[in-house]
């Protein structure tokens, strides 16, 4: 499943095609979502595979500290963790999540992070190229603002003399533009992902009920295996009430 999906992100990766991208990056989500359905659905009828497989965490680094825009990793890495069932602990400087959930969730939400990063970065640098970003301003709030003797900023301890800089709208620079660009990328592909996620799980509900349909009632009594619906109900809740027990995590 994991190389499948590498394989749709690569040709994500490689497309200059937005929708083309789109396709691929949901087609990858879906066979991730139908996956996991088909193995929870194997844990719930094999004692055995239900004791061997449970929930874990890991820890994943997202980027090296003092990485500006570290955030944008990490809003993209739990918004493709909550269409994969992962819950996530983030650290206090953004390099890294620790990531709670079963197994081939996390396999899952890993390799889809990997990719849409590169594509999120790719994006970035060929929106600086368009220079549509330098229309936008950003509202500054009036301030004062402290020199030393070589006319540089300063603290009020070292200041020679204080100059007041009246508010007013100022163009953006591009470190701003380029977090502002990735925040909305990363919230776009959460959205992307999460509909890519319902409808598999509808399909897949779907087409439970078209299975039992074709199977006498009589012969279906105590021996169906559960549906979709009941088996996503008792792996969340597995996965929630592990991270309960499990988290260590202090603070907002």
């Amino acid at each position: 499943m994991i190389e499948k999906i590498a394989k749709l992100l690569a040709l994500a990766e490689a497309t200059k095609n937005e929708a083309e991208a789109a396709a691929y990056m949901e087609k990858a989500q879906a066979l991730a979502t139908l996956n996991a359905i088909d193995l929870a659905k194997a844990r719930s009828l094999d004692p055995a595979k239900k004791k061997a497989s449970v929930p874990v965490q890991r820890r994943i680094t997202l980027g090296e500290s003092g990485t500006r825009g570290l955030n944008t990793y990490v809003e993209l890495f739990d918004g493709i963790g909550r269409a994969n069932d992962v819950k996530c602990n983030i650290a206090h400087n953004s390099t890294y999540v620790i990531a709670f959930g079963f197994p081939e969730d996390i396999d899952a939400t890993e390799t889809l992070f990997r990719s849409l990063l590169v594509q999120m970065v790719t994006a970035s640098q060929e929106y600086r190229k368009t220079g549509e970003w330098k229309k936008d301003t950003v509202y500054r709030p009036s301030e004062y603002v402290n020199y030393d003797r070589n006319n540089k900023r300063c603290g009020a301890a070292r200041a020679v003399r204080e100059v007041y800089i009246p508010g007013g709208y100022r163009p953006v620079t591009w470190l701003t533009a380029r977090l502002e660009f990735q925040e909305a990328y990363a919230y776009r592909i959460s959205s992307r992902l999460r509909d890519a996620k319902n409808k598999a799980e509808a399909e897949a509900k779907a087409a439970d009920a078209a299975a039992a349909a074709l199977i006498p009632v009589a012969d279906n009594v105590g021996t169906a295996a559960p549906g979709t619906e009941l088996v996503l109900k008792a792996k969340r809740e597995e996965v929630d009430l592990f991270y309960k027990e499990t988290s260590r995590a202090r603070g907002h």
